[in-house]
């Protein structure tokens, strides 16, 4: 180990010297100091002793109390040497540790893992040169922190740790119900002391000990494990005849712990401020209850409360209390008894709340509870105002006669129970009041304006001299209309293309006949808009496309007057699985026509070669097939039988 000696004030001098192999150290002008086996303290002052006797200034107080001098000494510790001990036995990983030189039995448990399940904490041994020089009890460090007997190993020391001794368990009403290790001689009491005590909820007057009897006390015919009841002094930790009680290995120590049932009290429940348990008190009665729990809340039912009682025999009685009427003295007063539970009920819970209702064209239609002195316009309010397309002249209010349905004279179904009020609201209604008051179950309706329409739009894009968006201005509003709003067509514009995309019920593409449209407007050609139309006029195109079954799919200009099947054979012409039948032209509006009848070819138009659907049935190879199978099978029965002559 390496010792380092600081001195400073009268005189300066720092000094690192390594403790020899005999143990000590040599400093100048004061010769050898016997380190081996000494603490830091008794190093430190002899050390300072001897640097006192050749200089006087040193002072001997220590801590820089300068008591004979100005001159301090300190003496510290610098490298640890390192020293190899081994851990073995019940280890969680037993081995060679390389630890300094001042380690101690718990440095080595701890680069160990501690004992292993099986191993000891009560006897955990320093074996040094063959003999036992120190026995560290864990306990006395783990539950009172004492390190009495962690003792500081040395190079070669062993920390053997054993097997685990008589080991018991307790459980129940102790602060820590864990296992625990008994030493021999230690008692109840001691494992009581391990656990912490009892806890606050424990009752110890009697504890439970469950064993299983040792081998030597075994008797045949006699059961191994019995019960034992252990009258117990919980203040002096004994027995309750004074004894100590000795335990064995595999106890099971099972301390009692105190009911949950309170008696105590009185219970307050529903529609009370602060429902809860409070406590009883003798002559309290249902009202001093109610008050405690700082009343009723407005829709308390008054009319009648309900207690559940238990009484001392366990019989269960239900007792009703007229709150209203003991409030007003009309009658006396419910006496309470431990433990009873006072129910006070809600007005809801009896009966459903009432509502009005409103829907049509307000921005929130809602129902809502029905409050006494609601009005019309109230409810309006509440569902966020009218809508600009509300009609304020006229609100339909659909209102039960209650009369008609609860007559008690009328034995047959009444003829009519609902009544329609017409009500006009008119522009100034949120300041001028019409005073209606809702009755409960009101249905309000405000209706639409028949009249009302917002803008509807549609776009033209393309070919047009102003293109955009264009309001339509009637509902029978003509594509012809629009076109000549957006400035009529441009000299590019290609009629022939010319489409509309419409988003209304998915409709989609419609081709147009646009140049018919233009020429006789109000024709069926010439069709009617409606919102969200799309109007797609291109400009001039000069290609045509081919795709499908052909040689070379491509595109290729147009040639006026020539046929589908020119322009096909210009594609590569039509492949070996082509439907020739099938082939069809689509012109630049979205129109399509079969290749009948010399339907001509447009410029932008897109001609289909569809694929050849496979043939249904059997082709002739598999028809040659099946009657090659036959015959074959013909041919075996014939051998069979001739075989068989």
């Amino acid at each position: 180990d390496e010792i380092v000696v600081n001195v400073w004030g009268g005189v300066d001098l720092q000094l690192t010297r390594v403790v020899d192999r005999d143990g000590s150290i040599i400093l100048p002008r004061v010769g050898k100091i016997s380190c081996s086996g000494r603490t830091l303290n008794d190093v430190d002052e002899a050390i300072r002793q001897r640097l006192a006797q050749n200089h006087s200034s040193i002072s001997l107080g220590g801590d820089g109390e300068n008591q004979n001098g100005d001159t301090f000494v300190e003496v510290t510790l610098g490298y640890l040497r390192a020293i190899r001990v081994f851990v073995v036995g019940q280890a969680v990983h037993p081995g060679s540790y390389e630890l300094n030189s001042v380690s101690t039995v718990l440095t080595a448990l701890y680069a160990a893992g501690g004992p292993s399940e099986n191993g000891t904490y009560r006897s955990v041994e320093v074996v040094r040169a063959g003999k036992i020089v120190g026995v560290f009890d864990l306990y006395s460090y783990l539950l009172g922190g004492s390190r009495a007997q962690d003792i500081i190993l040395q190079e070669g020391d062993t920390v053997f740790i054993g097997d685990r001794k008589t080991s018991v368990q307790i459980s129940g009403g102790v602060r820590r119900a864990l296992f625990y290790e008994m030493k021999s001689g230690e008692t109840l009491a001691d494992l009581i002391t391990f656990a912490g005590g009892f806890s606050s909820s424990g009752a110890p007057e009697v504890v439970h000990i469950q064993r299983i009897l040792p081998i030597a006390m075994r008797q045949s015919g006699q059961p191994d494990q019995v019960l034992l009841d252990v009258p117990f002094d919980a203040l002096h930790l004994k027995a309750a005849d004074g004894s100590n009680v000795p335990l064995f290995d595999g106890d099971m120590v099972l301390i009692d712990t105190i009911g949950e049932r309170l008696e105590n009290f009185v219970e307050v429940v529903g529609s009370v401020k602060r429902p809860g348990k409070y406590e009883f008190h003798e002559g309290m009665t249902a009202s001093d209850l109610v008050r405690i729990a700082h009343g009723l809340w407005p829709d308390a039912l008054t009319e009648r409360a309900v207690i559940d009682r238990t009484s001392e025999a366990k019989d269960y009685f239900s007792i009703s209390v007229p709150l209203g009427r003991i409030e007003s003295g009309a009658v006396e007063p419910v006496v309470l008894e431990p433990m009873d539970v006072l129910h006070v009920f809600s007005r809801w819970e009896i009966q459903s709340r009432p509502q009005v209702h409103i829907t049509g064209e307000v921005f929130n239609p809602i129902s809502i509870d029905y409050r006494q002195g609601m009005t019309l316009v109230d409810l309006v309010l509440k569902a966020g105002g009218l809508k600009e397309e509300a009609d304020w002249m006229r609100a339909d209010v659909a209102r039960l006669q209650m009369a008609a349905l609860r007559n008690p004279d009328t034995q047959s179904q009444p003829q009519q129970t609902t009544q329609i009020l017409k009500v006009e609201l008119g522009p100034g209604f949120l300041t001028e009041d019409n005073g209606l008051l809702l009755q409960p179950h009101d249905r309000v309706s405000i209706r639409r304006l028949p009249w009302w329409e917002m803008q509807e739009t549609v776009t033209v894009r393309g070919e047009v001299f102003y293109p955009g968006v264009f309001s339509l201005e009637r509902n029978d509003d003509r594509i012809s209309s629009i076109i000549r709003r957006a400035g009529g067509l441009q000299p590019a514009a290609y009629l022939v293309g010319a489409r509309v995309l419409r988003k209304q019920d998915d409709v989609g593409n419609i081709a147009l006949d646009l140049e018919r449209a233009l020429a006789e407007p109000g024709s069926q050609y010439d069709i009617v808009l409606q919102e969200g139309d799309e109007i797609i006029i291109p400009d001039l195109m000069f290609t045509v496309k081919v795709v499908g079954e052909v040689g070379f799919p491509t595109s290729m200009i147009f040639e006026d007057g020539k046929s589908i099947d020119y322009y096909v054979g210009r594609a590569g012409g039509y492949l070996e699985k082509a439907d020739k039948g099938k082939t069809r032209v689509v012109y630049p509006n979205g129109m399509s026509l079969p290749n009948k009848g010399g339907n001509k070819v447009v410029a932008g138009s897109t001609i289909l070669v569809p694929l050849e659907p496979p043939p249904e049935g059997k082709t002739w190879i598999e028809t040659v097939r099946d009657i090659t199978g036959i015959a074959a099978s013909l041919a075996m029965v014939w051998l069979v039988i001739e075989n068989t002559k």
